[in-house]
């Protein structure tokens, strides 16, 4: 299967540019991610409970890297050709 496109909402998009602010690496982590999720965005996904269409929550873990941000929360949906990036938070 080919990867999923990365379209990255306002709210999202909004949220990840105040990451990069505050965290050097960020651009890093979030290159390393979205190659993941458009490739495989079900592992590790939790579904949220009563969403339509399904939207699905991650938590990766943080990079072991000076600059980059802490453990982060992603909220988005996908489909076999687009990967919605809905929003980012920190813990």
């Amino acid at each position: 299967m080919k990867p999923r496109c990365i379209r990255e909402n306002k709210d999202f998009a909004d949220a990840l540019d105040r990451i990069r602010q505050d965290y050097s690496r960020a651009s890093d982590w979030w290159i390393a991610w979205s190659y993941r999720l458009a490739r495989d965005p079900l592992t590790d996904a939790m579904l949220v409970p009563n969403s339509i269409p399904a939207a699905y929550l991650i938590k990766p873990d943080r990079f072991d890297v000076d600059g980059a941000p802490p453990a982060m929360t992603i909220l988005y949906r996908f489909d076999d050709e687009n990967l919605d990036m809905i929003n980012i938070r920190l813990p």
